[in-house]
């Protein structure tokens, strides 16, 4: 049998990393996980921050084709996150954050690529792939736990 804590039992999303541990909606009952509000989801915020930080870091970059492309994927990821939160099925919504951690894989693709054209420092590269990193095992770990909600069902 699969032990899980107390607060994981008794639906506390913040356990499993879904919202934010100071969310009011951390206790949420399992019927209505799906009406959470996709702002107070952890791995949305850290998305917009990702995107945030990409812009900061795109800002001086000339090649214009390349940072609207790097630009498109952040922003991708956080938005498919939400239309995704507003789709009615949990499989529908699980299929929205697959898109969002492919986008995730080809920011940390374009990082690479920007690193050695040298339009960012392989510091920064590495700190922006590790945060696109922890973003896609967030959306992973979210998706599975969506799809087992439905198997369940």
């Amino acid at each position: 049998m699969n032990k899980r804590k107390k607060s994981e039992k008794a639906g506390d999303l913040s356990a499993s990393g879904i919202v934010r541990e100071d969310s009011p909606l951390r206790h949420t009952p399992s019927a209505v996980r799906h009406l959470l509000d996709f702002e107070e989801m952890q791995v949305w915020q850290d998305a917009q921050d990702l995107a945030v930080a990409i812009y900061e870091d795109m800002r001086v970059v000339k090649d214009f084709s390349f940072v609207d492309q790097i630009k498109r994927a952040a922003v991708s990821i956080s938005n498919n996150i939400a239309e995704g939160a507003e789709r009615v099925t949990p499989s529908e919504f699980a299929r929205f954050l697959d898109i969002a951690k492919g986008s995730a894989g080809e920011v940390r693709s374009m990082y690479r690529l920007a690193s050695r054209l040298k339009f960012v420092s392989s510091d920064a590269a590495g700190f922006r792939c590790e945060a696109c990193k922890s973003i896609a095992r967030q959306l992973g770990g979210f998706a599975k736990h969506l799809r087992a909600r439905r198997n369940s069902a």
